[in-house]
């Protein structure tokens, strides 16, 4: 053993057999103090390990899950509204294209009017009238396979 390992031991010994003997009541006292003191360490331990597992628990079952239902109602809503909006414009897009037919349809009906030296909104013979005709269902007809998607 080395000599100063063998020093320490022996003024350890020395220590012990001069120090004045420890009562018996004393000594319990010490090692419960001891005892409790190791026991209320583990038990502080066990209650923030159970309290992070409480809290990692009700996290993953209960938090995450209310965030990932709102984030999906959000992302509802957002796709809702984009249809809603392309609904609208593709409304007001087929409004566009059938006044768009009725008015070429009029200039074309008045143009002949003009032709015939006879005033707007006039009587047309019937061949003309239904080339008008036909090409008014023929644009509307294209409006509502263009906006029927």
């Amino acid at each position: 053993m080395d000599p100063r390992t063998e020093r320490m031991l022996a003024e350890h010994r020395r220590a012990e057999e001069s120090a004045p003997p420890a009562s018996t009541g004393q000594l319990v006292r010490v090692r419960i103090a001891a005892w409790l003191s190791g026991r209320r360490i583990r038990l502080a331990a066990s209650l923030v390990v159970l309290a992070f597992g409480v809290w990692v628990t009700h996290y993953g079952l209960v938090t995450l899950p209310a965030h990932e239902r709102d984030r999906q109602a959000a992302v509802q809503h957002d796709i809702g509204t984009q249809q809603a909006l392309a609904e609208i414009a593709r409304s007001d897009d087929f409004d566009a294209c059938l006044a768009a037919a009725q008015a070429d349809y009029e200039r074309a009906r008045n143009e002949s009017c003009r032709e015939l030296h006879r005033p707007d909104n006039c009587s047309l013979p019937k061949a003309t009238a239904n080339r008008h005709e036909q090409q008014r269902r023929l644009a509307r007809e294209a409006c509502i396979r263009q906006y029927s998607r």
